[in-house]
């Protein structure tokens, strides 16, 4: 990105941040002019500090979190966790991240002198991105365009779509709605994309060795409701060397 327009995206991100940030804080502190200014000149070191490095630049905007410990929109649980991004075909590591599975992107914490702003980051520039050593990776060839964690990818390929969505209740007093999740995989087979919703829909894509694979579920005590995703990655295992 030019400077200028580096620039111009930083102000917008940063002026959104402290327009957020300092709205609660006004009415309830009487010191709101010393924040202010605490503030302007956070903006202008972070400015000058992205654009001096461009390697540090982030694109995205700016992120409000949402829900509670136990009832959230995020994959495995509502902490920050290690993982890393690629943006420009470089791999950076990020020690504060969430991935938003409502809104399908990943989520960084960025500290600056005590103040931490939750980012959104632009998934049309992050190709792929690692939360808790689980891979994600911007995937097109299917019906719902968007981040799938891949599982294997050899002769057959698998991944997983995690999903949630919020929905309000109408007896509810707080106005926070409840997360519901979903999750299906994408199969590779033969260049051949498939989707399957559950175990049976699986087997029928691995047809030619349903037999084998069903013998396999039972001598392995493989339990689908209880480890969807493990069960999933041992059976295309198993396809794969059935078929070598």
């Amino acid at each position: 990105l030019r400077q200028p327009m580096a620039r111009f995206l930083i102000s917008v991100i940063l002026v959104a941040v402290i327009g957020n940030s300092t709205e609660a804080q006004y009415t309830a502190c009487s010191g709101a002019d010393s924040i202010l200014e605490q503030h302007l000149l956070t903006i202008g070191k972070l400015a000058d500090r992205f654009l001096s490095d461009p390697n540090r630049f982030v694109s995205g905007r700016l992120y409000l979190p949402r829900g509670t410990r136990d009832n959230n929109p995020y994959f495995l649980d509502n902490e920050w966790k290690s993982g890393s991004v690629q943006f420009n075909g470089v791999r950076f590591s990020v020690s504060m991240m969430k991935y938003d599975l409502e809104i399908d992107a990943p989520v960084i914490l960025k500290v600056y002198e005590n103040t931490g702003y939750s980012i959104s980051l632009d998934k049309r520039l992050i190709p792929e991105f690692t939360i808790a050593d689980h891979r994600f990776v911007y995937f097109e060839k299917a019906r719902m365009t968007g981040y799938y964690e891949e599982l294997y990818n050899l002769r057959t390929g698998l991944w997983a779509k995690w999903t949630k969505w919020g929905k309000l209740d109408a007896n509810s007093v707080s106005g926070t709605p409840v997360y519901n999740s979903r999750l299906f995989f994408i199969i590779r087979r033969n260049n051949e994309y498939y989707e399957a919703k559950n175990l049976k829909e699986l087997l029928k894509i691995y047809a030619d060795r349903k037999p084998e694979l069903q013998q396999f579920i039972r001598a392995n005590r493989l339990s689908y409701i209880r480890d969807k995703t493990g069960t999933v990655l041992k059976l295309t295992e198993q396809y794969d060397m059935l078929n070598n």
